[in-house]
């Protein structure tokens, strides 16, 4: 199978920038223009470990912002 297959129907994926929403202390926070792959036939969509760690980054950001709180740095 391809390196760009998608894991559950085999088809190549796109890369594309959208609204991802992850978990932040039971809150769902959508962040936008986050890169992922995205199956085109099933919608499937896969994040490589590095646009992971950015979008959980930028989750963590604006729920910081959200709520007036200072960031661990």
């Amino acid at each position: 199978m391809p390196d760009d297959a998608c894991p559950e129907c085999g088809t190549p994926m796109r890369e594309k920038k959208g609204k991802l929403r992850l978990p932040v202390n039971g809150e769902e926070i959508a962040v936008a223009e986050s890169p992922h792959l995205s199956c085109p036939k099933c919608h499937e969509v896969v994040l490589r470990l590095d646009d992971a760690r950015k979008l959980r980054q930028r989750a963590l950001a604006s729920y910081r912002k959200n709520y007036g709180l200072l960031s661990a740095e």
